[in-house]
C-alpha cells in the first residue's frame, strides 16, 4: 500500500521523463496548491485538455516553448462547461466503418482537439472517406459531426509502421488499431509505445495475447508490436484484464471474424462507454 501524509507543497520545475499527458495533469493540479510558479517541461507534446481547461474554470496557464506554467495557490472556479464526445470512443465505429462494406456511419459533436485526435488526421491523410462536418469551438475544445464511409482503398495507403512521431497523440487507440492492423495490406508495427505497458493492463501483452487467441501471427516487442499482413480472424475467447479499451477493440474484431468472438468480461467496458454494446448492435444491425 501507499500512504501519503498531507503537507504544504512547493513549486518545482519538472522534465517528463515520458511523454504522458496524465503525468503532467497531476502535476499541473498539484501546483495549484503550491505557493509559487510551477513548470512542467514537455520535451514532446502530449494532450493539452487539462491546459485548455485551467482557463474555463479561472486559472491562467502559460506557455514558453517546452515549458508549461501554472502560478499557486489558485483556486478552480466554478463554470458551466460542455464536454464534447471522446474521440477515443467513437474510434471503435470509426475503424469498423472503414473497413465493413457498404457501410455509412455519423458521430456528431465529437471532439477533434488536435492534440488527442491524431488518428482522425493520420485517417484522412492516408485516403480515408471521413467528411469533417459543423466545426465549433466551445471552452476552448473543439468538436465536429463526423461522417465515415467505408474505404477498402486505405487498406493499401495506411503507413505500415507508426513510431514515436504519431504514438503519443493515438496512445489510447492503440488497442483498436491492433484490430484494424490485420486487415491491412502492409500489416503494422508500433513503436515506441513502452507507455502501454502501464495503463489498466498491459495492453502491449493484452494485444498481443488476444489477437493470437483469434488465430493472428503477431511478434511482442518491448514497446508495440509487429503483426504480418495476409491473416484474417478466427472465432475465439478474448481475455480483456477488466481492461475496457481491450473489450471494445475485440468487440469490433468479432464484426471481422469468420467464427463468433466472445468477450470474457463485457461489462469492464461501463468505465468508459456505459452503452458500448447497445451502440455497437444498433450500428451491426444496420451492417
Amino acid at each position: 500500500p501507499l500512504t501519503i501524509t498531507g503537507c504544504q507543497l512547493r513549486p518545482i520545475r519538472y522534465a517528463l521523463p515520458v511523454a504522458s499527458a496524465q503525468v503532467k495533469s497531476c502535476v499541473m493540479l498539484a501546483g495549484l496548491t503550491a505557493d509559487g510558479v510551477t513548470t512542467i517541461v514537455e520535451s514532446q507534446a502530449t494532450r493539452d485538455h487539462t491546459e485548455r481547461a485551467f482557463p474555463v474554470f479561472g486559472v491562467i496557464v502559460e506557455r514558453a516553448g517546452t515549458d508549461l506554467t501554472v502560478a499557486g495557490p489558485a483556486r478552480l472556479q466554478p463554470a458551466q462547461v460542455q464536454v464534447p464526445g471522446d474521440f477515443s470512443a467513437s474510434v471503435f465505429f470509426i475503424l469498423a466503418a472503414l473497413i465493413v462494406p457498404g457501410s455509412i456511419v455519423s458521430l456528431p459533436g465529437v471532439g477533434v482537439n488536435p492534440t488527442r485526435s491524431a488518428l482522425l488526421q493520420l485517417l484522412v491523410e492516408s485516403g480515408a472517406d471521413i467528411r469533417i462536418l459543423n466545426k465549433s469551438e466551445r471552452d476552448n475544445e473543439p468538436r465536429a459531426d463526423l461522417e465515415i464511409r467505408y474505404s477498402p482503398d486505405i487498406l493499401d495507403a495506411f503507413p505500415a509502421e507508426l513510431g514515436t512521431e504519431w504514438v503519443p497523440n493515438l496512445i489510447d487507440e492503440i488497442p483498436a488499431l491492433a484490430v484494424f492492423g490485420v486487415r491491412l495490406k502492409k500489416g503494422l508495427t508500433i513503436r515506441g509505445a513502452e507507455e502501454l505497458r502501464r495503463k489498466e493492463s498491459d495492453r502491449i501483452h493484452a494485444v498481443v495475447l488476444n489477437l493470437s487467441n483469434l488465430g493472428i501471427h503477431v511478434d511482442e516487442l518491448p514497446d508495440g508490436f509487429h503483426i504480418p499482413p495476409g491473416q484474417s480472424f478466427k472465432g475465439g475467447r478474448v481475455t480483456t484484464f477488466a481492461d475496457h479499451r481491450i473489450a471494445m477493440a475485440f468487440s469490433i474484431a468479432g464484426l471481422l471474424a469468420g467464427s463468433p468472438v466472445e468477450i470474457d468480461d463485457p461489462a469492464c467496458t461501463a468505465i468508459s462507454f456505459p452503452d458500448f454494446f447497445g451502440k455497437l448492435e444498433l450500428v451491426a444491425g444496420s451492417w
